[in-house]
């Protein structure tokens, strides 16, 4: 299994090839401007359809690093070199579908709703080019490196040794969304642990995380999270401190289409929260502030 600070590499390339598919149309448009695969790559397809249990939305990971969440009516395309990989989700069980990868090969991997004894569950499969083919139309081709821009700020720093230290929430967060219920982060985390986990994530992936003491150790504490799913916006605002005494404060204002159907507009308004996490770590990590709270 290839390391994680070489898949982050991996991921990172294959950006290339989602990154200018982001909402500008459908899976079956953006296949006519897809790259043609390199010589020595093949292609990774990984997608979700349809709406049902549209509120579970776990983490999907290749070979353990995170591609994105298991966003409904979304897909992920990745070219990566021949090798074995897999797909790991997990929910209240880990389901995982391993399979090799030739150059010039393209495999299909979809996340199938299924019920559970406590929770529904998102199962990655394999499947056959033809019956893909059908499934992926309409769907919307979405960037499989979500914290790219943070996997290269936080390479370019080149530092170790750094802890995390629990977040904590807002004073006042209410998660119900219309009748639809209430929205759940991905992982069967709260809002603020995902954003925590998030931080996590990047600096796992960049060999930064502390194996050990930390030499550093920063926290978090989120000071307003707020959304709207009818104008379509989340508001997040962080306040970052570190061991070493040094703060930095940063809030991200994302928007999103979010609709009148009720339904509709909270599933939109859930999908858009991973999103503006990735948006929110990203801009903190590109920071130049950030670096002064790990030295």
């Amino acid at each position: 299994m290839r390391s994680p600070r070489r898949m982050v590499l991996m991921l990172a390339a294959a950006l290339v090839l989602s990154a200018c598919a982001t909402q500008e149309g459908p899976y079956e448009e953006q296949q006519e401007r897809l790259p043609p695969l390199t010589a020595s790559d093949g292609r990774i397809v990984i997608y979700r359809g349809a709406s049902l249990g549209w509120a579970v939305l776990p983490n999907v990971y290749l070979n353990g690093i995170v591609v994105g969440a298991a966003v409904t009516n979304t897909a992920y395309l990745l070219d990566l070199p021949k090798g074995s990989y897999e797909i790991t989700v997990t929910t209240e069980v880990e389901k995982k579908v391993r399979f090799p990868l030739e150059t010039g090969e393209v495999k299909y991997v979809r996340l199938t709703h299924a019920f559970g004894l406590v929770t529904d569950r998102i199962v990655p499969e394999l499947v056959a080019a033809d019956d893909a083919t059908g499934e992926l139309r309409g769907l919307k081709p979405v960037p499989a490196t979500a914290y790219r821009a943070a996997n290269q700020a936080m390479r370019a720093l080149g530092l170790t040794g750094v802890g995390v230290r629990a977040f904590s929430p807002p004073a006042f967060f209410n998660s119900s969304c219309r009748v639809a219920g209430y929205l759940q982060a991905p992982d069967k985390l709260s809002h603020t642990q995902y954003i925590q986990k998030a931080f996590e994530e990047v600096l796992r992936a960049e060999g930064a995380y502390a194996q050990g003491p930390a030499r550093v150790t920063i926290g978090g504490s989120v000071r307003a999270l707020d959304f709207s799913s009818t104008s379509g916006y989340w508001q997040i605002d962080l306040a970052l401190d570190s061991s070493n005494g040094r703060k930095l404060e940063v809030s991200e204002h994302y928007e999103f289409y979010g609709g009148y159907g009720a339904l509709q507009a909270c599933m939109n308004t859930a999908d858009a929260y991973v999103r503006a996490v990735q948006s929110l770590v990203n801009k903190v990590f590109r920071s130049s502030d950030f670096a002064t709270l790990l030295r």
